[in-house]
């Protein structure tokens, strides 16, 4: 599931405060009633494990801190994604490839599919997000 709502404002901050303009914005998602859960879809192959979220014009996403490097796929679609070290207009078709430790949101300026590809054989969701998700402070609602 990802945290998500709808917008229309592209976030500005200097480079001092990327970071920690992320988590407030985070933060004010939980606690939005206006927040909705995007659900992604998820493949499995030998040795390969692919999460697809479709993300609908407008809609801001914040994104998860990976462990490792990993490729991303930008499928269809333009974001305007942000991190702690700037903002880019991403159109598709688009790689990235995502350094560890990137914590990042988009702004769905299209609609978007963004596709995450990781390695490993594994297959229980909860042990992939172990294996390759940094635990987040605690923001949930009424926190």
């Amino acid at each position: 599931m990802k945290l998500a709502m709808p917008s229309t404002q592209i976030v500005e901050w200097n480079d001092e405060s990327r970071r920690s303009r992320i988590w407030e914005l985070q933060f004010e998602m939980l606690n939005s009633e206006d927040r909705i859960e995007l659900e992604p879809e998820h493949y499995f192959a030998e040795g390969v494990y692919v999460r697809s979220l479709f993300i609908p014009k407008g809609v801001q996403i914040v994104g998860k801190i990976h462990k490792t490097e990993h490729i991303c796929f930008l499928m269809k679609g333009a974001i305007l994604v942000s991190t702690e070290k700037g903002e880019k207009i991403l159109q598709a078709p688009h790689i990235v490839v995502s350094p560890p430790g990137t914590k990042r949101v988009g702004l769905a300026l299209e609609d978007t599919v963004w596709v995450n590809i990781h390695p490993t054989n594994e297959r229980d969701l909860e042990k992939i997000e172990d294996q390759f998700i940094q635990p987040e402070p605690e923001l949930e609602l009424g926190k």
